[in-house]
């Protein structure tokens, strides 16, 4: 399946259950928009299979049988567990051979992201922090939400160590994992990142409380409802912000 979804050997995952089906559908027609085809969606359970399935999205239903088909509460098991299986999921297709990106669910794109994710960096990370890049602020928050990993030995090493790590510490979520445990030990000298590493402009692609911030003042190429807790809230933002191609009622009715 994979290699018929992949464009120059790239794909984009993202995942879902049912409750969030039609958040990842919008996200899916903002791909569409750049006729963007190379992207699987990993379903958390049939109910949402069979949404994205009956919408012509590339779906595969997860193995998993523990995410439950309801919104999870922030930091709740529920959504640690959920959104943990992001670096396993990405580790699996980079060990097939191929460049993996991750893009959550609750993301909308207003410029193709494709060409945002090539180049020689073995990772690729956005910054999550909600304040201005000209504050000179020097401490950055790695965001779990968009990242993209080449198939090399150094991106099965990050993968490996976020993976290890978050199984030593299931109470945190995946992203607090990535930025306390694992992005420390790639730091080289004077606490740099190494060349390996690339980390997008957060002009293009702010955390979604820095998009409030660069409103009218700069081009984004996406908007990430990420800092808004809740379901309702997100559809609100994301429907606020012209981030929304979802026509009518398409809500995901669980079986």
């Amino acid at each position: 399946m994979l290699q018929a979804i992949a464009i120059d050997n790239l794909v984009l995952l993202s995942n879902t259950n049912c409750a969030y089906a039609e958040i990842a559908y919008n996200m899916v027609l903002s791909l569409h928009k750049f006729n963007v085809t190379n992207y699987l969606v990993i379903a958390e359970g049939e109910s949402a299979h069979q949404y994205l399935i009956a919408r012509n999205i590339n779906a595969a239903l997860s193995p998993a049988k523990h995410v439950e088909s309801k919104v999870h509460d922030f930091n709740s098991r529920g959504w640690i567990t959920f959104m943990s299986a992001r670096p396993r999921y990405l580790l699996h297709v980079v060990s097939l051979g191929f460049s993996a990106a991750w893009i959550d669910s609750d993301a909308f794109f207003f410029k193709n992201p494709v060409p945002f994710l090539q180049g020689a960096a073995d990772v690729i990370l956005a910054d999550d922090t909600g304040k201005r890049p000209d504050n000179g602020a020097s401490v950055i928050y790695y965001c779990g939400c968009f990242l993209r990993f080449r198939p090399t030995p150094y991106s099965v090493r990050v993968l490996e160590l976020w993976i290890n790590h978050q199984e030593k510490n299931m109470g945190l979520n995946d992203q607090i994992v990535l930025n306390k445990k694992v992005i420390p030990k790639l730091m080289g000298p004077n606490q740099r990142l190494p060349p390996n590493l690339h980390i997008l402009p957060q002009e293009l692609f702010p955390s979604g409380r820095l998009f409030e911030l660069l409103r009218g003042s700069s081009a984004p190429a996406w908007y990430h409802a990420n800092w808004m807790l809740g379901k309702d809230k997100k559809l609100y933002e994301l429907k606020a912000h012209g981030s929304w191609l979802v026509p009518g009622a398409q809500a995901c009715s669980a079986q």
